[in-house]
């Protein structure tokens, strides 16, 4: 009994090291995130990028608490942010809230 449950375990283990490892190809040949294939920007080093992010769950008024949620993907963040370090940019990325600015 007990070496069945860690043959069972083994397996299991396995199955799930299989299905992480190939997750990103799945997800390509699905469709869910393609390959970026076109030109790539030239950016200029040694100048300073801002990457402005949300720090709300919701887009609503002041004092409402319900509304459409609002966010980023991943990638829409760190897709930039590693092509301008690449580029040797400075990068500043902020979400504070309206309020702070004034």
């Amino acid at each position: 009994m007990k070496n069945t449950i860690l043959k069972v375990g083994a397996a299991f283990v396995v199955a799930i090291a299989v299905f992480v490892i190939t997750l990103p190809t799945i997800m390509h040949k699905a469709g869910l995130h393609p390959e970026y294939t076109g030109e790539t920007p030239q950016l200029p080093a040694g100048m300073r990028a801002l990457i402005i992010t949300t720090s709300h769950g919701v887009l609503n008024a002041p004092n409402e608490t319900t509304g459409d949620p609002t966010g980023i993907a991943i990638s829409e963040l760190t897709h930039p942010y590693y092509s301008f370090l690449d580029a040797g940019m400075q990068i500043v990325v902020d979400s504070r809230a309206k309020e702070t600015f004034q």
